[in-house]
Formats: C-alpha cells, sequence, structure tokens
C-alpha cells in the first residue's frame, strides 16, 4: 500500500535500517523472505481476512517489531484482526471527517517526532492542550475518541515507519481535575485500550517518560500502571520539575520547541497528523469490514484472550464494561 498523505518522519536510511535488522539479528532478506511466509499463513487461516500482497513491506515491519519471530507475528496479526471484531468501541467507525474526531485536536496534542533518536527508537510524545486552546471548556473532550484517534495513528505509524523501538512522552502541563474526572470515569474503556492495543500492535517500547508530572502524580501512577505489563511498569520513568533530567534519555535538539528542541511546535505536528489522517480517511473507511470472522475460527480463543487479558480476562468484558 503506498503512503498517503504528507511524509511524518525522516525514514532510516539504509545503515540504520541494517542496524534495526542486526538488533533482532536478521537482514532485508531474510525478512522479505519471512513476510512472504506470514502472508501465506495468514491467507491459511479461516477466520482471518486475506492480506494482498501489496502489504508485504507492512508485514516484514510488523515482523521485525515482533524482534523478527514468525510466532510472536502471528500471534500478534490473530490478535490484530480479532480486536477488530471484538473491540469496535475502539477499532470501528475511524473517520476522520465526524466532528467528534476533529474536536479532539483542539484538547489533545498526539504526535511521533520526525526524527529517531541516536538508538533508533521513535519518539512519541502525548500533550494536552493548553485551556486557551479550547477556552477551558472541556464539556466535549471525550477519552473514547481520543484513543480512537491513537489507535488510528497506531496503524499508520507501523505501516510506514520502521524504527528500533519506541519511546513515548507523557507531558502532563496541562492536566487539570476535569480531564482526571473524565479519565476515572472510562477507567473500563481505557484498561481495555491498553489490552488490545499492546496486544495488536507490535510496539517495542523502550520507555515512557512522564514529564511536568502534578503533586498527584501518585494518583495518576495508581490508576494508569495496572494496564500495563510488569515489563512496561518498570520502564516509567517520572521525571522531577524541569526538563534536564528528561533530555538525558532524549537529545534536546530533536524535541518541538514547546520544549526547547528545534523541532515544529506540537500544534504544528498535531495539525500534520490532522492532515494525514484525513489523507487516510478511504483506508480506514474500507478497513471496517477487513477483520476477524469468529463463525470460521477453528478451536476456541482461550489462548488469545489470555494473550491480550492475561489470566483474569476475556473478550467478554469488551461488552460487558
Amino acid at each position: 500500500m503506498a503512503k498517503m498523505g504528507p511524509d511524518m518522519w525522516t525514514a532510516a536510511t539504509a545503515e540504520e535500517e541494517q542496524r534495526i535488522y542486526s538488533g533482532v539479528e536478521t537482514d532485508a532478506a531474510s525478512v522479505k523472505r519471512d513476510a512472504l511466509q506470514l502472508r501465506q499463513w495468514l491467507l491459511d487461516q479461516p477466520h482471518l481476512p486475506d492480506v494482498p500482497e501489496e502489504d508485504l513491506p507492512w508485514l516484514e515491519r510488523y515482523l521485525v517489531c515482533s524482534k523478527n519471530s514468525l510466532e510472536r507475528a502471528k500471534r500478534g496479526l490473530d490478535c490484530y484482526f480479532t480486536v477488530r471484531s471484538e473491540a469496535p468501541a475502539i477499532f470501528a467507525d475511524r473517520d476522520s471527517d465526524t466532528s467528534a474526531f476533529k474536536r479532539t485536536f483542539d484538547y489533545t496534542y498526539v504526535v511521533t517526532l520526525p526524527k529517531l533518536t541516536p538508538a533508533l527508537h521513535r519518539v512519541h510524545v502525548y500533550a494536552y492542550a493548553p485551556p486557551d486552546a479550547y477556552g477551558a471548556d472541556l464539556n466535549e473532550f471525550s477519552f473514547e475518541d481520543l484513543y480512537r484517534r491513537m489507535s488510528m495513528t497506531m496503524d499508520v505509524k507501523f505501516r510506514e515507519d520502521l524504527c528500533a523501538g519506541e519511546v513515548c512522552v507523557l507531558d502532563l502541563q496541562h492536566n487539570t481535575a476535569g480531564h482526571m474526572a473524565k479519565f476515572t470515569a472510562v477507567l473500563p474503556f481505557v484498561k481495555n485500550f491498553f489490552a488490545c492495543s499492546l496486544a495488536a500492535y507490535p510496539a517495542r517500547i523502550h520507555q515512557i517518560h512522564v514529564i511536568n508530572a502534578p503533586s498527584y502524580m501518585s494518583t495518576i501512577e495508581g490508576l494508569i500502571k495496572p494496564f500495563l505489563k510488569k515489563k512496561i511498569q518498570d520502564r516509567v520513568i517520572i521525571h522531577p520539575p524541569g526538563l534536564d533530567s528528561f533530555f538525558e534519555h532524549v537529545p534536546k535538539a530533536m524535541l518541538p520547541k514547546d520544549y526547547g528542541g528545534e523541532e515544529k511546535s506540537l500544534k504544528e505536528l498535531s495539525d500534520a497528523w490532522r492532515t494525514k489522517l484525513d489523507a487516510y480517511r478511504p483506508w480506514f473507511l474500507a478497513q471496517e469490514g477487513v477483520k476477524s470472522d469468529e463463525s470460521r475460527r477453528v478451536g476456541d480463543k482461550t489462548a488469545l484472550q489470555e494473550e491480550i487479558f492475561g489470566c483474569q480476562g476475556s473478550f467478554r468484558q469488551l461488552t460487558v464494561d
């Protein structure tokens, strides 16, 4: 599938791609060969949709991000297409032309930075917009709409980008009591979003940085950490006031000018992402029917449910919650 819309990042060079491949003990030729095998496996699964040949580059990236493990990639792709069927609140009705979708840009910045870190990690920044951007009125702010937009961003990212891992930045400078009230009101939805997304997208999360943390950060941490696997919890770094300790992990120069960096502002990058997702609108609408057909699945979903929710959950909670 050809790229759509503006380029959002500087692609890895040939030398950087080789470093990424070497990091998972493979090379470009092997990845292409294994992606063909992965596509054939998908074609052989009666409950999964056919993946066209033009999507082979996506399968190559998915495989590399799955640490070059065919079995891991197979489980992930099964999850990817299954959550589209089982979690429509997150993965259906992803239309960039709706007023609900457009409103999310008034309240939040969800951006991927154009440059890779020296370790070839891609940096993602999530930040609330300042109150004057939306009149300090959160009545129309919806975490459900925001997370649906975030799933769209992840789809585009993994179809176009190749990197050695992900670095996530949560900027809480403009977090308010109103945001917290809305967040706690939809905790079951948030839990399902994290469970489904971490299983469906092959994100190799290197670090999660929390900057501009409020005095009640321990409360936020207590709400979010249970949704993360233990190994990811251990990669969360909550920075003290100021950004000096953050710059020790992410070079200041590659950051948006909001943080004293040389990159475009969060608002400018967010506007570019709006254009990008608008360009992908025909693809997202076509994807509404590209999902698992559970009536054709051979065997039960016990192993898949454990992959997504752990031992204590099931797909039933997606509707019960």
